[in-house]
């Protein structure tokens, strides 16, 4: 099954879906390899914004509430009741604010789990650069700061364009896109670190815990803020180990008590 905004992949009457909101400048197919891992019954929700994977013949949308405004109808069409909002990077920022509006529409998610993503309090991690010319400079500050990959810098410009155009958007949106006040959001959640991910250091994840009732289970993989793609076993675990503590939302003692990192809960990843 697929719609505008998301493919549908599992079963066709799944018992509960994870929606899956991409970093900055990705699609939804990031996460489809991870189909065949969720828990009975479960499926994909991959979400391509307009612009990106699927959509690519559509203009790219620059404000977090248009997205946001879209997501929250497109949400409420899937098929199964239960619902854990993932989101990755900037999908996690979106993640955390769409399942506060689909609490105050009556459709509070299951739980929210986000990934390599600074609370929002925190700000961005790295200085603008949506506003830099379009093209190579763009692109070489983006690889600079790990906001892209380096294969980016050796591709033919027309095909690279696109996908460079996407991920501009997609950073207009973190910068423009400013911390709103929040009471703590009152479901289970996870967050997930790379221990190498200087754009998203520990504090930066530790910032979560204000945000979430009750406090988020925390868990670590190797690797740095792209770990999708370089560790993606790794991080397939960790979600899977989310979903899971989402479904059993008992947070062991260590992690009630906040000790450091790993200390949480590593779900036996490396």
């Amino acid at each position: 099954m697929s719609t505008r905004w998301f493919e549908l992949c599992g079963p066709p009457e799944p018992t509960g879906i994870v929606v899956c909101l991409p970093y900055a400048g990705g699609s939804g197919r990031a996460f489809r390899a991870w189909r065949g891992h969720l828990p009975p019954g479960w499926a994909l929700a991959l979400v391509d914004l307009p612009g990106h994977g699927r959509r690519m013949d559509e203009p790219c949308l620059h404000s977090a509430d248009a997205v946001l405004a879209g997501l929250l109808g497109a949400v409420a069409e899937l098929p199964a009741a239960r619902r854990i909002v993932f989101g990755y990077s900037l999908g996690g920022r979106l993640a955390f604010e769409l399942a506060h509006r689909l609490a105050e529409v009556g459709s509070r998610p299951d739980g929210l789990v986000v990934c390599m993503s600074r609370a929002p309090q925190t700000g961005i991690g790295h200085p603008p650069l949506s506003h830099l010319p379009p093209g190579r400079p763009f692109l070489e500050q983006a690889v600079e700061f790990g906001l892209a990959d380096p294969w980016l810098l050796d591709g033919a410009p027309a095909d690279v364009a696109p996908l460079a155009d996407a991920l501009q958007a997609d950073l207009r949106i973190v910068e423009t896109f400013g911390y709103r006040g929040r009471p703590p959001l009152a479901v289970p959640a996870c967050v997930i670190g790379a221990d190498g991910d200087w754009l998203v250091p520990e504090p930066a994840l530790r910032g979560w815990d204000e945000l979430c009732r009750p406090r988020p289970l925390h868990l670590r993989v190797s690797g740095g803020h792209l770990a999708v793609h370089r560790s993606p076993d790794a991080v397939m675990r960790a979600v899977c180990t989310a979903i899971g503590h989402i479904q059993r939302p008992a947070v062991p003692a260590a992690a009630q008590a906040g000790t450091p990192a790993r200390g949480d809960h590593d779900g036996g990843m490396p």
